[in-house]
């Protein structure tokens, strides 16, 4: 890609890390909302 379209290997590296950070954090944010509710519920519970 750096070649055809003569892009600095540091923009690409960028936009990888974007699209992976994206696709994963929909299920980044389930964890830590999972996480946060089951901390509250076991807090109701005491």
């Amino acid at each position: 890609m750096s070649f055809g379209a003569d892009v600095p290997p540091e923009i690409i590296r960028i936009i990888i890390g974007l699209v992976i950070f994206f696709v994963a954090s929909p299920g980044i944010i389930r964890w830590v909302l999972r996480f946060l509710t089951s901390d509250r519920k076991q807090k109701e519970v005491i």
